[in-house]
């Protein structure tokens, strides 16, 4: 992250805990956001919706998610929770 920049954060598989030491986000005058999604109005909530749908969209987006069968669920909550995954596990239920 460089100076003056922003860092969001929302959930979090594993636990509540982060373990970081704030002094980088001093010393470079960072930010960090956390995203309230539960309690975001609806109609802002549609507007970030169709931006990540569009303007926001991740150009790399089908790497970032790896597709699995339901019946290795329970493997990889496990490897999550192990903190062993990283992107997002996509649950093919047919």
């Amino acid at each position: 992250t460089g100076q003056r920049a922003a860092v969001t954060s929302c959930g979090n598989a594993a636990s509540h805990e982060l373990d970081i030491t704030v002094y980088p986000f001093i010393l470079r005058g960072v930010t960090l956001y956390g995203i309230d999604s539960a309690s975001c109005p609806y109609d802002e909530r549609i507007g970030i919706w169709e931006k990540l749908a569009d303007e926001w969209k991740p150009a790399h987006l089908a790497e970032m998610a790896t597709e699995i069968p339901l019946d290795l669920l329970d493997e990889h909550i496990d490897r999550i929770l192990q903190g062993k995954i990283t992107g997002r596990i996509r649950v093919r239920l047919a």
